[in-house]
């Protein structure tokens, strides 16, 4: 569940305000120009895909205005298959495809085997030009690596929440 407030939660230009104004004030203050923006972390209940293309394209609009060089990262679901189930029903919204840079999403839950999502992530961000990545899960190892480069064919990978767990050493190399 989110903590917004339904007058941020249901107001597009409420939300894309938090994300442009930080990434104007970076780029202002310290010469930082983010390359990505995530709309929701983990969208669930309340968040609808209708939110997110909402919420994308009005910060997508007042970024390119401000002469920002920031992409939306669409749409960083908590695993591949609810990730698609936020992209398959705006899959022809070309006004929403042209604010999001990067498809991404969170792989909990069972890594490694073969799903039907990854790749169709990776085939619809190669049909728009733009990358995929895999931005947090819980168990890295190399398998897991090599599932969301085949299937997803990310190139961006990232572990999250890994505690104590990290990739295993492999001849003397730890990644």
């Amino acid at each position: 569940a989110t903590a917004l407030k339904p007058w941020v939660l249901y107001h597009p230009g409420e939300r894309a305000q938090q994300i442009w104004a930080n990434a104007l004030y970076l780029k202002n203050t310290y010469g930082i120009n983010i390359n990505y923006a995530v709309i929701y972390n983990e969208p669930g209940s309340p968040i609808t895909s209708n939110i997110l293309v909402e919420d994308a394209k009005a910060v997508g609009t007042r970024l390119a205005k401000l002469g920002l060089k920031t992409k939306v990262q669409y749409a960083e679901a908590v695993t591949p298959q609810l990730d698609w189930g936020f992209i398959s029903p705006v899959q022809n919204d070309s006004d929403l495809w042209e604010n999001i840079g990067r498809i991404s999403y969170h792989n909990y839950g069972n890594y490694n085997s073969p799903d039907q999502y990854r790749p169709l992530m990776r085939d619809f961000a190669k049909s728009l030009g733009i990358t995929t990545a895999q931005t947090e899960m819980a168990d890295p190892n190399f398998d897991n690596l090599y599932s969301d480069l085949t299937l997803g064919g990310v190139s961006y990978w990232e572990v999250g929440f890994s505690g104590q767990v990290t990739l295993p050493s492999v001849t003397g190399q730890t990644f």
